[in-house]
């Protein structure tokens, strides 16, 4: 019986996570509020930077932190999409993957990437039949499972961070403003803005295609996040890896 949707949730994961991967990835327009006030913090420099020295040293900043939590929403070819992840440097993460309104619960612990769906997703992104055997239950598979790693790199800090901040091409230098309370300088590409901060760390703030609730927001870089407990039960899980076909 398992061998009729043993195909569905490869093509349902990449599917999730291609139409995710169209929504956030690249450099996203410019959104945020006034220009920072006088009594802003001392400038890390960055501002001074050329676009690609900017984008170097943000990236190297945000891969060496231990954790963050990203989340936002926007539309691509007429779906609402959205992702809300809190990922751990070498731990994996948790969180979850929104597609036209049907939500996708993920937890990976760096080696195993467990996913669930309740009983509309399912029917809506797979099949009745789907719904059905599942159930409940949490879908599991090894990270290194070539069907699931689209899906698994989303719990994935390095991965995950790495994809949200490259650019879809050339970049330029923007404007500077203030993003989620934080001076900021914009990487612009032909997609959107990368907004930079400007004073501690040059850490990614957020990504933004402009349009009015589409960003993606970067917040509590560093702060602990306990994955651990978000494993769920071996009885509330279906291992793929032991279905074969």
């Amino acid at each position: 019986m398992w061998e009729g949707i043993s195909v569905r949730p490869s093509k349902l994961m990449s599917a999730v996570a291609v139409s995710a991967a169209l929504l956030l990835a690249g450099c996203g327009s410019s959104s945020g509020s006034s220009a920072a006030s006088s009594s802003a913090p001392a400038s890390n420099g960055v501002a001074d930077l050329t676009a690609d020295q900017i984008l170097a040293k943000t990236t190297t900043a945000a891969k060496a932190q231990s954790s963050v939590h990203v989340s936002g929403k926007g539309t691509s070819g007429g779906q609402t999409m959205g992702i809300d992840l809190q990922l751990s440097k070498g731990n994996g993460g948790f969180g979850s993957i929104t597609l036209a309104g049907d939500t996708l619960q993920i937890v990976s612990d760096g080696m195993t990437v467990y996913f669930k769906g309740d009983k509309a997703f399912w029917t809506n992104q797979a099949s009745a039949q789907a719904a059905t055997l599942i159930g409940d239950r949490w879908l599991k598979a090894p990270v290194s499972n070539a069907s699931f790693a689209s899906l698994a790199q989303f719990a994935d800090f390095d991965a995950a961070v790495g994809q949200f901040i490259k650019p879809d091409g050339a970049i330029t230098k923007g404007e500077q403003k203030t993003i989620t309370g934080t001076p900021a300088v914009a990487l612009v590409s032909t997609s959107g803005s990368l907004w930079v901060a400007t004073t501690g760390d040059p850490l990614p703030l957020q990504i933004s295609n402009g349009k009015p609730g589409e960003e993606l927001t970067f917040a509590d870089w560093g702060k602990a996040v306990d994955v651990t407990s978000r494993i769920p039960a071996e009885k509330d899980t279906i291992d793929l890896s032991k279905l074969g076909g």
